[in-house]
């Protein structure tokens, strides 16, 4: 039988560790917490599971944690956790069952992952999907075929029935996007706002305090330096450059639409606009940029940029995200009838690329209330009928 390491990041997660770790205590052979700066009690609760804790100053990067964290496990296999999940009674005993009959040339494990909160979903496209959760720690290379060898180069992954249910108690998307705008902004070089740790060394000259941060920084590894700069020590905190990936840019687009607040659209435009330009860009990542401009553009009333962004888009196809957006500025511009056909094809002739709901409910609960306008009565009670269909279908997934 394997052995297992739960790995997990916290920050401020009092109410729900316990939850989290009451259902993986008797799965692992060890539990590893990296905390990243909680203020409540989540340190005193995982202390009552592990004497494995460590500290992690947060670089806004979660992957530098993850990385941190996931260098203190010492087990076999690692198991990623975060703790608004849960592994009801049926799932922890597949995953005792995964642990007997594991295979050793498997090196990821995927589960299930259900969402189980409508509410606070900020990538909430789906209700359960597969995802890459338990790794194995030490991967061993091996040679293929028996003439012109090569060295199998990806790992052997292993689909199972294990489901997990994400259960958060609230949104990660402000705090996501936040970080979203951050990371896009470093990685094109347009300032960002004063960093609060920088601003906190600027202010804090004290020796005594900032070595012990710096004791702190340094377990951080190589995405952090720090720096004594003169006899005072004086430390500053140097980010490296951030390359901000294919899918971190489908990543933000994608929670704008389901999540974002019309401040956040327009924070974003700058970004975006300069993504467009990018030679490196897919024709995808210029069609997501393209629906957040236009979207900043139309709530701007910049006539000129939205309609130059719907026409780059048009040129290489549509989506459901920019029919509802010509459907929404037809709509308040007073042009029904031009809305209608966009609402329309937004719901049957065109596909969503960021947010399934401007495909689903979003246009037809415009097209609903373009009818009640019109007193087309028999019409709106049909998408009322539609509206409801969706309704329906999210609550029986949940």
């Amino acid at each position: 039988m394997i052995t297992v390491s739960v790995c997990m990041i916290v920050k401020n997660e009092e109410n729900v560790l316990a939850r989290c770790l009451n259902s993986l205590k008797d799965l692992a052979e060890e539990i590893v917490i990296v905390d990243t700066g909680s203020v409540d009690r989540t340190k005193e609760i995982a202390k009552k599971y592990t004497d494995k804790i460590f500290d992690f100053v947060w670089i806004d990067d979660f992957s530098a944690a993850r990385n941190f964290a996931f260098s203190k496990c010492t087990k076999e296999y690692i198991y990623s956790a975060d703790a608004d999940e849960v592994l009801d009674i049926e799932n922890q005993k597949r995953f005792l069952k995964l642990k007997q009959a594991m295979l050793p040339e498997i090196e990821i494990v995927q589960m299930y992952y259900l969402n189980r909160s409508k509410n606070f979903n900020t990538t909430g496209n789906f209700e359960r999907e597969y995802r890459p959760k338990l790794y194995k720690r030490l991967r061993t290379f091996v040679w293929e075929d028996p003439i012109h060898e090569t060295v199998r180069l990806w790992p052997v992954v292993f689909d199972s029935d294990i489901e997990i249910l994400h259960m958060p108690q609230s949104s990660h998307g402000i705090r996501d996007l936040k970080l979203l705008w951050k990371t896009a902004r470093r990685s094109v070089g347009l300032p960002i706002e004063e960093k609060k740790e920088w601003k906190e060394l600027e202010e804090n000259k004290g020796k005594k305090q900032n070595r012990k941060f710096l004791e702190i920084a340094k377990q951080n590894g190589e995405l952090w330096e720090a720096i004594e700069q003169n006899e005072e020590s004086k430390e500053t905190i140097e980010y490296k450059k951030i390359e901000f990936s294919k899918k971190l840019h489908h990543m933000y687009a994608m929670e704008l639409f389901i999540t974002g607040s019309d401040q956040d659209f327009l924070d974003a435009e700058e970004f975006f606009s300069l993504s467009q330009e990018q030679t490196f860009r897919t024709q995808e990542e210029v069609v997501e940029a393209a629906c957040v401009c236009a979207r900043a553009a139309r709530l701007q009333g910049n006539i000129s940029i939205f309609f130059k962004n719907v026409v780059k888009l048009m040129a290489v196809g549509s989506c459901s995200e920019i029919c509802c957006e010509l459907g929404e500025y037809y709509f308040l511009l007073g042009d029904i009838a031009e809305a209608y056909l966009w609402f329309y094809n937004a719901a049957f002739e065109t596909e969503s690329v960021l947010d399934i709901h401007t495909s689903q409910e979003l246009p037809r609960k415009r097209l609903l209330e373009i009818c009640k306008k019109n007193k087309q009565w028999e019409e709106a009670a049909e998408w009322e009928k539609q509206i409801q269909e969706f309704t329906n279908a999210k609550v029986a997934d949940y």
